[in-house]
């Protein structure tokens, strides 16, 4: 019994120590795995070639934006939104998970965790409905043939 617990206090240490070290030269490899170019070298070349052009005269206020239309700039944000809906849904999912784990076999708990999971599940499944319902009202709305249906 003794020699099995030495042994196991052994195995601890090697793999304390195996797994500091994998992480510490993993940690030291990183720069090397990275292959960036320096803060410099953009800048330089955006000087000698002229990327940035009338820009920087105005400021980047030229009248020229991304986005000007409306319906796209109202598109985005209702995306926007219903990813974050989405995504407080799928943690909602999550936590049904956890509160099932811990319940521990008391029926009242599993109950609660089974209703959020199928509260959560309906929730995505509406999200994702009118996530795909926007899209396409929105590229109907967008698209210079509207009406017209073309494959």
């Amino acid at each position: 019994m003794q020699y099995k617990l030495q042994l196991v206090k052994i195995m601890k240490i090697f793999f304390r120590k195996y797994i500091f070290s994998f992480l510490f030269a993993v940690l030291l490899m990183t720069p090397l795995f990275a292959m960036a170019n320096n803060a410099f070298e953009g800048l330089n070349e955006a000087a000698n070639t002229g990327y940035l052009g009338n820009e920087v005269g105005t400021g980047g206020l030229n009248g020229n934006s991304v986005m000007t239309d409306i319906p796209q700039a109202i598109g985005r944000i209702v995306g926007i939104v219903l990813s974050l809906v989405g995504v407080f849904f799928f943690l909602l999912m999550i936590y049904g998970g956890f509160t099932w784990m811990f319940a521990r076999g008391n029926e009242q708990n599993v109950e609660k965790a089974k209703s959020i999971i199928q509260s959560a599940i309906i929730g995505m499944i509406i999200v994702l409905a009118a996530y795909a319902i926007t899209v396409f009202i929105g590229s109907a709305l967008t698209s210079s043939d509207a009406g017209v249906y073309s494959r």
